[in-house]
């Protein structure tokens, strides 16, 4: 709920600024006239933008020593009772309404950005207003605490599956990650609980496997693909051809199902078993953990930004220790 203020405002107070966590105010005013409400960056003496009320009968939003807006509106204040007043702060306009009244009675086209402040005062001499001001409670996002435990390990599947296990797409059932040798290579595809049986795809064929380890854990995302860079702490599911080639897990989207299966950093796209076949899925995700060492093996990128013209971070630049770096990479034992 907002929190309600009460107060009263003197001739050439000194101003007390408000932080404002939305962007619209609500207030209630008391008084005759010259009722100023001023909007800052940051709290100070300095204003950039001013909005009046009842000053020499007319309402004002105005930037200072600046151009203005301004509208004719006689007994706009009682001094007997409080009148209603509303602001709301858009990008590029400053809107000023009273009562209930949706339509506002001025709008002021604003550039100035960043006015998280508010002032409530009166000009001139002699007057004084009494205000009621409702201003959301300043709401911080709680501190992110870091999961321990989860981390991304294999399981052999004898009988049952693990009840750790990681659901990885659905397909007619849910479906988890396995993986399982294949001609040379260690390939991660999809497990078909209902069958007790992994399936994996290659050279455009899908292979049944019944001796496979299913991915276990907890601490994982799902992260979508930027121009196949592969980013930092994806999960390695494999490899091709004896090592030659380190194969992540994925899962792809086809006919609106979502099928686990395998990234190669050498190939565009998602290859995953769909229907007897070998399907290479171009709307896919990756898997990666949510916190990992900064450190990497290679030289690495950043996903998720304009990487027109392959912006790269060098694997040195950082302040981790040798130690912290080893740990890291044993979370990723094949």
């Amino acid at each position: 709920m907002a929190e309600i203020l009460k107060f009263t405002t003197w001739p050439k107070h000194q101003y007390v600024f408000h932080k404002i966590t939305s962007d619209a105010l609500v207030f209630h005013i008391k008084g005759e006239e010259n009722a100023a409400i001023g909007l800052a960056k940051e709290p100070g003496s300095d204003c950039e933008l001013w909005v009046l009320i009842g000053y020499r009968e007319q309402c004002w939003i105005k930037k200072s020593y600046e151009k203005c807006s301004r509208v004719y509106i006689p007994d706009v204040l009682n001094r007997n009772k409080y009148n209603k007043f509303w602001i709301t702060l858009r990008k590029k306009r400053i809107l000023l309404g009273k009562n209930n009244e949706s339509m506002p009675i001025l709008t002021f086209h604003n550039q100035e950005r960043n006015l998280f402040y508010v002032t409530f005062t009166v000009l001139g001499e002699r007057q004084y207003l009494k205000w009621k001001c409702y201003l959301p409670p300043l709401i911080e996002n709680p501190p992110l605490k870091r999961i321990t435990g989860g981390e991304p390990h294999w399981v052999k599947v004898d009988k049952n599956i693990p009840d750790n296990a990681f659901i990885g797409g659905f397909e007619n059932e849910i479906l988890y990650i396995t993986r399982a040798y294949h001609e040379g290579s260690l390939f991660p595809g999809k497990l078909v609980p209902n069958l007790r049986l992994g399936y994996l795809s290659f050279n455009g064929d899908v292979f049944e496997k019944n001796d496979f380890e299913v991915l276990c854990g907890y601490d994982y995302t799902w992260m979508k693909m930027d121009k196949n860079r592969i980013p930092l702490g994806a999960i390695p599911g494999g490899y091709y051809k004896d090592g030659r080639e380190i194969v992540y897990v994925g899962r792809g989207y086809c006919d609106t199902l979502v099928i686990p299966g395998k990234i190669h950093a050498s190939r565009d796209g998602c290859y995953i078993a769909y229907e007897g076949s070998e399907v290479l899925c171009q709307m896919y995700e990756i898997l990666v953990t949510p916190n990992v060492n900064r450190q990497s093996v290679n030289n690495f990128y950043y996903t998720g930004i304009d990487l027109s013209n392959d912006i790269m971070f060098d694997r040195y630049d950082n302040d981790e220790s040798d130690e912290d770096y080893e740990g890291a990479g044993s979370m990723y034992t094949f």
